[in-house]
């Protein structure tokens, strides 16, 4: 796996085109991603961003991270909270590549079901509108809605 990731990395860097940069970026996610690398799986499709912004594959791919570690938390209510980070990342893909928004339009009727109730973030003195941290590995700031 090591020794696979030194080739795209190098690929990476050979490569002259941006938008075969990112391609290459974003395979690299996903190979890390299936391996459950998922802060390194991150760092990469973040890359791919930067390279090409208007692909909004790796947006999804990190969408489908979030929801596959939604954990970070000893409380259940902040757990589901990760989903409106989901949520984020899948309403950036359809923005930046109308192509993608299908799938993302779907993944986001299958997550919302996900996330807390209004009574659950109740018993923690939040309310649609509030911002929350998303902790662990995720390290990003949403809005609960």
């Amino acid at each position: 796996m090591d020794k696979c990731i030194d080739y795209f990395d190098q690929a990476i860097n050979l490569e002259q085109d941006p938008l075969k940069k990112a391609d290459y970026a974003y395979k690299t996610a996903a190979i890390l991603f299936s391996k459950k690398q998922l802060s390194k799986a991150k760092q990469y499709a973040l890359k791919s961003i930067s390279l090409d912004g208007n692909n909004g594959k790796p947006y999804i791919l990190i969408a489908n991270m979030y929801a596959s570690s939604p954990n970070w938390s000893d409380e259940a209510a902040l757990n589901k909270c990760t989903y409106f980070a989901v949520i984020d990342k899948l309403q950036k893909a359809k923005s930046v590549d109308p192509s993608v928004a299908e799938e993302a339009n779907k993944l986001i009727g299958t997550y919302a079901a996900h996330t807390p109730k209004d009574a659950d973030l109740f018993f923690l003195s939040l309310k649609k509108g509030d911002s929350v941290t998303i902790g662990g590995w995720i390290g990003e700031t949403t809005t609960i809605r």
